[in-house]
């Protein structure tokens, strides 16, 4: 993922600093043991391998990247937006919602798991060919949900209802071709809320715009 707030209005309701909220608007993841004479330790089990989670606290999940404006191809084609996984276990978003504080909304529906890594990124877009949309592999395809080029929010909510994350960015971090990509050194949940630490990436993609999905961001100056 509670009120929002964006920087460089006048009014700013106070947002709990624990939801890792991200207020932007300056410019800016051994083989089979060899059998022996020796008892042979079992495999783990299920019961030995930790669970995917799938409800969790607010900021361990969060917005990392966020494409609103592709110039090498359409809107509808080439919007996407990251998000990273910042615990050390898998997390499935299959279930959860993503929706701004207006209208758009969706609910992932996977069909199956669509886990986030743990400490690894997960990247979400309105179209996962990667021949239609500036050369960029999506991990989810989703629908009825845009990102406007003026000013937008990205909710992430978890599948009991808990709101992981919000991002909410103005038009002056909306760049042609560039995606807004928050600092290496600023990945957590407190950091992400400094505007000081989002930039335009710079890393050229395949189809012609900047951006880093799915990998790790540009360095912010």
């Amino acid at each position: 993922m509670l009120s929002r707030r964006f920087l460089l209005f006048a009014l700013r309701p106070l947002i709990p600093l624990s939801l890792g909220v991200v207020l932007i608007a300056a410019a800016c993841a051994g083989g089979e043991p060899t059998p022996t004479a020796s008892p042979v330790t079992p495999a783990a089990t299920p019961a030995d391998t930790p669970s995917i989670m799938n409800t969790l606290a607010p900021g361990t999940v969060f917005v990392t990247e966020i494409m609103a404006n592709p110039l090498a191809v359409s809107d509808i084609a080439g919007e996407w937006f990251e998000v990273f996984n910042r615990s050390d276990g898998a997390v499935d978003i299959n279930g959860w919602t993503i929706r701004d504080l207006v209208t758009n909304i969706h609910v992932i529906d996977n069909g199956a798991p669509i886990v986030v890594p743990p400490q690894g990124f997960l990247v979400l877009g309105r179209n996962a060919d990667t021949a239609s949309n500036g050369g960029v592999v999506v991990d989810y395809q989703y629908s009825g949900f845009f990102l406007d080029n003026s000013a937008d929010e990205i909710e992430v909510v978890d599948s009991s209802g808990t709101v992981i994350d919000i991002v909410l960015y103005s038009s002056s971090l909306v760049f042609d071709g560039a995606s807004i990509t928050l600092s290496p050194v600023a990945f957590d949940a407190i950091a992400n809320d400094q505007p000081r630490n989002w930039c335009p990436a710079t890393s050229l993609m395949p189809g012609g715009d900047k951006g880093t999905p799915g990998v790790t961001n540009d360095s912010c100056p």
